[in-house]
């Protein structure tokens, strides 16, 4: 069988890719993980 890469730019900051998963019916699953240890809560500024 053929493998096929395919390389997208998705310049979502603060995030890494943990796994990709193509389904049988040809849906692309990616998994991603927040490298921030925190964030502040936007209604308080905590």
């Amino acid at each position: 069988m053929l493998r096929v890469e395919v390389t997208v730019p998705m310049d979502i900051p603060d995030v890494e890719v943990i796994r990709t998963k193509i389904t049988k019916a040809s849906v692309l699953i990616i998994t991603l993980e927040s490298t921030k240890k925190g964030t502040t809560y936007q209604r308080c500024g905590r």
